[in-house]
């Protein structure tokens, strides 16, 4: 195993530690931490994950995990699969397309995950006990499967912001498993739909929101394109998810 530590500025200008690391029996996995100068809060970790095309650095995430670092909470963001620093062919849709026809795709992510969470344990110097996680359009696709794998493994995810996806048009092969998934979670949601979507429609998206077994879920919807999210929803989004770190204290170390 080799893993190269950086310290490196994020397209905002504030730092971040960015890693590579290569593993002789996986892939290469790659993304950055955001930590907060002082008065860390312990146990806990925001994580995200791009749309497609996208990067560990794709906004709104340095947005985010920048407010989340003033309020003393660290973030993880890593580069999907054939995305970032680990780019393949184009880096978006067509390279996503050969990797996800290979077997056991989404075992492969989460292993990216758990190798990810151990590197950032690594340099926070605590275990990471629960975590939030923001993922948008792919950031969803990949996530739903994800978030239900920890579920299923006993691993504590307090809340969950998701959305722009459907399990429709060119996520449809998939359609079954993120069905599936998304009955396997229980967390608290917030779900984005944008009501001019061109790329996932209304109906798709409705009915992966109704599969999430959360009792606790709330639909926010949007005018305009997919990529058309309005900047007061990453504000809210950041409000929704560090209250619920803040309702969850008890989950953490002291």
């Amino acid at each position: 195993m080799n893993i190269d530590w950086q310290n490196t500025t994020d397209p905002l200008g504030n730092r971040t530690h960015q890693f590579i690391a290569n593993y002789a029996n996986h892939r290469k996995t790659t993304g950055c931490l955001w930590t907060p100068e002082q008065d860390v809060r312990r146990g806990v970790l925001v994580t995200f994950l791009h749309g497609a095309s996208g990067s560990r650095h794709q906004a709104p995430i340095p947005y985010l995990a920048n407010l989340f670092a003033t309020s003393g909470i660290a973030s993880l963001a890593i580069d999907g699969p054939v995305h970032g620093l680990r780019k393949k062919l184009d880096g978006g849709r067509l390279a996503l397309y050969a990797e996800m026809s290979k077997p056991r795709a989404f075992d492969r992510l989460f292993r990216d995950w758990e190798m990810a969470l151990e590197l950032s344990e690594s340099k926070l110097q605590f275990s990471v006990q629960a975590t939030v996680y923001f993922g948008l359009s792919m950031g969803t696709f990949f996530g739903i499967p994800y978030l239900a794998h920890r579920q299923l493994e006993g691993d504590t995810t307090i809340a969950a912001v998701l959305g722009l996806m459907g399990a429709t048009g060119v996520v449809s092969p998939f359609r079954k498993r993120l069905l599936r998934d998304a009955a396997n979670i229980h967390c608290p949601v917030r779900f984005f739909i944008q009501q001019e979507d061109e790329m996932f429609s209304r109906e798709g998206c409705l009915e992966l929101y109704n599969a999430l077994a959360s009792p606790t879920k709330q639909l926010r919807q949007n005018p305009g394109a997919h990529g058309a999210v309005p900047q007061s929803e990453f504000d809210f989004s950041f409000e929704f998810l560090s209250s619920q770190v803040l309702e969850n204290t008890h989950l953490l170390a002291t």
